[in-house]
């Protein structure tokens, strides 16, 4: 092995010494790639390290191990200002340029606009402004900064009325992005509700979009990737300092011990921990997963909260006619949110035995529910989707959230109408079997966490066994 490799290698090891197997491994395979490759450590390029390994003959996996090994070293080369690249993650360079990232955004807005109701004239419109800022910035649609679009609208040589228009027009372009996950913060919001959301560190943002990417590419539902898309920058916000690769088991520890959590809570950052450092170890960016040994969290004592009779009563009565729609799939068949956001006319059927309903449940699972002729004749009589809106169709699942959230008392939302709804179907038999079903869950145990047993059939019992004594 040429002199300069070993020196390199010596100060690596000095910062990754050879405590395990693995780590012994690593080092048995950058010695091979130095003493296979020679000359200077700091002056291989990516094609040096891919004849390298087109060479080596072995599996693929252990090809892929020797790529992990090469990684991890010039990555602790870019650190130490070895080197400006490393030459293990040269990839190649996208086709897919800003005006075709323009013409598939603003077809599927305008798709959306269309979905929503909108008269054809306001969607020319709001599209043609939209073009011309593709056109006269050049910027990629996702990549746009409020700066960018602020230092735009601004130099726009035109009435105060058509540049409202414009920056009207573009703001829904953008809240329509950020509902459908293509941007995480909308460039077009005022910097004081922009403001309210402190700055991911740049090494960590770097990291979390290719992640997004990754639970977008397994299927993984929107709100899914949202929510670990905010529990990974909460975490980045309390490690600003560090590398996302430098992260040990016992800052994992540190944090989550520091959290005053419910444990439904602290299992949901623990899962989104674990999915991310996951992920980074599959795909080469780490060698050893610091989340493998985080202590498992036990679940806590399940606490069903189902809305009370008259709560439910009396936002029927206040509520306008959609609203009271929305009420009633939620209460009467145990619908999520999301699952009422997305009704549509062509999901109601007739079957041999009556009136059908097919649910899209979360992971894109599918449901049927059984509705009467009058529940069925209401929903048909929509042309499309039943709460339509410009999410995708169909109202935002958060938006109508909130909006039934303020019809019930303060406390209440629209989900204790579900835990309502599997209280009333568990009381009528005990078959908590088919009430599974009908709530669309992968398990019993889940099930009895919206459960209330009612007190008078335990009252019931307590008096049976007592009686038989």
């Amino acid at each position: 092995m040429a002199p300069s490799w070993a020196a390199a290698l010596a100060s690596y090891e000095l910062e990754h010494p050879s405590e395990g197997a693995a780590s012994r491994a690593r080092l048995t395979r950058l010695r091979r790639l130095g003493e296979d490759v020679g000359g200077d450590p700091w002056d291989v390029t990516p094609a040096d390290i891919a004849q390298w390994l087109s060479g080596l003959a072995a599996s693929a996996e252990a090809l892929r191990k020797y790529r992990h090994a090469a990684r991890s070293f010039y990555r602790w080369a870019v650190e130490c200002g070895h080197v400006d690249i490393n030459p293990v993650l040269q990839q190649a360079v996208s086709t897919y340029t800003a005006d075709s990232q323009w013409a598939d955004a603003l077809s599927q807005f305008e798709k959306a606009q269309r979905g929503g109701g909108l008269a054809d004239e306001t969607i020319a419109i709001r599209v043609g402004h939209v073009r011309r800022f593709a056109r006269e910035t050049a910027l990629e649609p996702w990549k746009v900064t409020a700066a960018d679009y602020s230092a735009w609208v601004a130099g726009l040589a035109v009435a105060s009325s058509t540049r409202a228009k414009i920056r009207d027009s573009l703001r829904t372009f953008y809240r329509w992005a950020h509902q459908r996950g293509r941007i995480d913060e909308d460039p077009t919001l005022e910097p004081s509700r922009r403001a309210k959301t402190p700055e991911i560190p740049a090494q960590w943002e770097a990291q979390l979009r290719p992640w997004r990417s990754w639970l977008r590419s397994a299927g993984h539902p929107e709100p899914t990737v949202r929510l670990r898309m905010i529990q990974l920058r909460r975490f980045a916000r309390d490690h600003a300092s560090l590398d996302p690769w430098s992260v040990t088991i016992d800052d994992l520890i540190d944090w989550l011990a520091g959290k005053r959590w419910a444990s439904e809570t602290r299992r949901a950052y623990r899962s989104a921990l674990r999915s991310f450092y996951r992920w980074a170890s599959d795909t080469g960016r780490i060698d050893e997963d610091p989340t493998e040994r985080l202590p498992a969290i036990r679940m806590s004592k399940p606490v069903p909260r189902p809305a009370h009779d008259d709560d439910y009563e009396r936002a029927l009565r206040n509520a306008a006619e959609s609203d009271r729609l929305a009420l009633r799939l939620a209460a009467e068949l145990g619908m999520r949110c999301g699952e009422v956001a997305q009704v549509h006319a062509r999901d109601v059927a007739r079957e041999a035995d009556g009136w059908t309903l097919l649910v899209h449940g979360k992971g894109s699972k599918e449901r049927v529910l059984p509705i009467d002729e009058g529940m069925a004749q209401r929903l048909r009589a929509h042309e499309g989707y039943v709460f339509s809106g410009q999410y995708d169709g169909h109202v935002s699942p958060t938006w109508l959230s909130a909006r039934i959230s303020r019809l019930l008392p303060a406390g209440v939302t629209m989900h204790a109408l579900r835990h309502r709804f599997a209280t009333k179907a568990y009381n009528v038999d005990r078959d908590v079997f088919t009430v599974q079903q009908l709530l669309g869950h992968a398990s019993p145990a889940t099930t009895q966490r919206y459960v209330r047993v009612d007190d008078a059939a335990k009252r019931r019992l307590v008096s049976a066994v007592a009686g038989a004594v």
